[in-house]
Parts: structure tokens; sequence; C-alpha cells
């Protein structure tokens, strides 16, 4: 079944969400309800990504590229 995380940072749950800065200094909201994870820039990009036990990794994105989307969301479940 797929389950995909919410689409923007107001729909993610009171304490799911922090304020935090990308490697390229941009300010960015990062998401995590410890399954899914979203990382949502000013600009309107955004990753929404989901641990997989097979790792392949569903990711949504926009404004970024398939390979930096996936990076992120294998990033935040330690692989």
């Amino acid at each position: 079944m797929l389950v995909v995380s919410p689409a923007s940072a107001e729909q993610w749950k009171a304490g799911e969400c922090e304020a935090d800065v990308d490697d390229g200094g941009e300010p960015i909201k990062v998401c995590d309800d410890g399954y899914h994870m979203a990382v949502f820039w000013n600009d309107g990009s955004f990753v929404n990504g989901a641990c997989t036990e097979d790792g392949s990794y569903n990711v949504d994105y926009k404004g970024i590229s398939k390979s930096d989307a996936i990076a992120w969301v294998k990033e935040f479940c330690g692989d």
C-alpha cells in the first residue's frame, strides 16, 4: 500500500517539523513522523519520502533533482 506524507509543512502535526538550514544555507522546514520525512524550502521546492524495508525509497519531489530527493530520504532513513 502506498502511503504518502503530507505535501506541505502545514499538514504535519505539531512537533513533527522544525526549522533548519540546508548545506547551502537556505532555510528549510524538516518534518519527521518516524517513518515519513519531508523537507520544504521557501521557494516551493520539497521532498517527501518514506523509509522502506527494501530500500526503494518512495519519493515525491518538486524543484530538486530525483537523485537529490533520494539522497535526502536515504540520509533520513540511515542508509
